[in-house]
């Protein structure tokens, strides 16, 4: 009986050092393929050609890398990772080009600073000479990390490399997590072959010593069964009609079962992390279409133009866009998919392509959604549809004429009156179905500001399920005291955060705004 005892005991310690190691194995490579993933979507964060150019201290404002970096972190924490940053070297230092931060960076104002010099190990600094990835653990003045640096190569020629950390401490808990796991369940496969052993007799001793024999043999082999386990365990189970002929058979039912069970599991973790990879990586390429330079026309006074956009999923259906017609017309929108997810990104994606294309000074905003609307129908055989609020602004005069298709209708904000919603024509959703659209005219006063937003704002809920409702909107933008568009966007943008009070969103969240100025 003793040697029953001791065949169990090494059978579950085999079985559970060996499901560990599995485990263990599955997640450095997950965390692994997520740190690249993370690592190659940074320069889809950054703006367009921003390692093209010899970087000094004066090619981005302090705020616009406060900006970068902020937008690096939320994206960081989204995407499961501690940091993603950038270096160049220059005069044989490594500097930070961007980074992400924290919380504590954030409040004590502790930040990286643009082309902060970093101390690089020897490993780091021959990344960008040998040009082979880095990928092991790294240890500075942040703490210990999980890193992933890749190099990249600019326009000139020139390395920069990406990368992606993720605390040690947190992969490190992960890992004492799954072996407490594998450990209950060897304690508990322990007892119970141990309590199976105590209540048989000597005669059945010899079945018992084979099926033990098996098990060892079958753990040794990577619970994978030969020959001789399909037979010495076949011939009790039909042989022995008592309690040892069922574990004989059951024993070759779970480990058929366990074995699928083990193939399924690394089948799911890989489609899980390459799902996951790949949605990120979407994520970073859709965001990259939208306007996120910001003035992005210094030279001109006359406007000052500011947006954001949140998709409530890894990837969105909202969208924005705006663009110079001519020397004089400065056309803008803001749009909202249908659905959710990567169908309505797609969309997105065509809509915002096919404004692009329309637009021009000579025509009227109505004109313009006539034409992406048949574009839109044809071949639309999903029937997905897209509301949108679009208008030119002649920014040397202050006229304005615009349209809708369904959309919400934006905030006017006349210079020394209270908020109110524009005026806006009817208009039946894009996509859909053939329908004339409206141009209504308007002219701006210096000073007078427009706030256009998707449903996203006023259908979040907080935790009671209460909408942010029109009304609440109307109060952020008159309370708000922004003086400039991009103060304005950021504060409604934290008043729909803080209304919702950490409920998840139920719809992407774009805000627009738009002051002419007439300088």
């Amino acid at each position: 009986m003793g040697a029953v005892f001791v065949i169990s005991l090494i059978s579950t310690i085999a079985f559970s050092l060996y499901a560990y190691t599995i485990q263990r194995d599955e997640i450095y490579e997950g965390h692994l393929n997520t740190l690249k993933a993370a690592a190659l979507s940074v320069p889809h964060l950054l703006p367009d050609h921003f390692h093209d150019q010899p970087l000094t201290p004066d090619s981005i404002s302090e705020e616009a890398y406060l900006d970068l970096m902020w937008m690096m972190t939320d994206w960081a924490a989204s995407a499961g990772v501690s940091y993603v940053y950038s270096f160049v070297r220059q005069d044989g230092e490594i500097l930070f080009s961007s980074t992400s931060g924290n919380e504590e960076q954030r409040r004590d104002g502790t930040w990286v600073k643009f082309l902060e010099p970093y101390d690089a190990s020897e490993e780091l600094r021959s990344v960008f000479d040998t040009g082979i990835p880095q990928m092991d653990e790294e240890q500075d003045d942040f703490g210990s990390f999980l890193s992933v640096v890749i190099p990249q190569t600019n326009t000139l020629g020139e390395v920069y490399l990406v990368g992606a950390d993720i605390y040690i401490a947190e992969v490190q808990e992960e890992l004492r997590m799954t072996l407490m796991r594998c450990a209950g369940i060897g304690v508990l496969i322990f007892l119970i072959m141990s309590l199976v052993g105590a209540g048989l007799s000597r005669r059945i001793t010899g079945p018992l010593v084979t099926l033990a024999e098996q098990t060892r043999r079958l753990s040794a082999n990577g619970f994978a069964p030969d020959e001789s386990f399909e037979k010495d365990t076949g011939t009790i189970a039909e042989k022995s009609n008592d309690e040892v002929g069922r574990m004989a058979n059951a024993t070759v039912q779970m480990v058929h079962k366990l074995q699928d069970y083990i193939d399924n599991i690394k089948k799911f973790t890989a489609a899980k992390e390459r799902l996951e990879s790949e949605l990120h990586i979407a994520r970073s390429i859709q965001m990259s279409f939208l306007p996120k330079t910001f003035p992005p026309w210094p030279a001109i006074k006359e406007f000052d133009i500011y947006a954001a956009l949140e998709p409530a999923r890894e990837v969105g259906g909202d969208l924005y866009d705006f663009f110079l017609l001519d020397d004089d017309h400065l056309f803008f929108a803001v749009g909202d998919v249908s659905g959710k997810g990567v169908p309505s990104a797609l969309f997105m994606a065509v809509t915002k392509t096919l404004f692009k294309g329309m637009a021009d000074a000579g025509l009227k905003p109505g004109t313009i959604l006539e034409r992406v609307n048949n574009e839109l129908r044809e071949n639309n055989d999903a029937l997905m549809f897209v509301t949108v609020f679009a208008g030119i602004l002649n920014f040397r005069t202050g006229e304005f004429v615009y349209t809708n298709a369904g959309h919400n209708p934006p905030v006017l904000i006349r210079a020394g009156e209270k908020p109110a919603f524009l005026d806006i024509p009817k208009g039946f959703i894009l996509g859909v179905d053939e329908f004339p659209y409206e141009t209504v005219a308007t002219r701006l006063q210096p000073g007078d500001r427009i706030v256009l937003y998707t449903d996203g704002v006023t259908e979040a809920m907080n935790t009671a399920k209460e909408l942010y409702g029109e009304a609440r909107l109307m109060d952020t933008v008159r309370d708000a005291h922004a003086p400039d568009a991009c103060t304005l966007v950021k504060t409604l943008m934290q008043s729909v955060h803080a209304y919702a009070a950490g409920e998840p969103p139920s719809d992407d969240i774009t805000i627009l705004s738009l002051t002419y100025t007439a300088s």
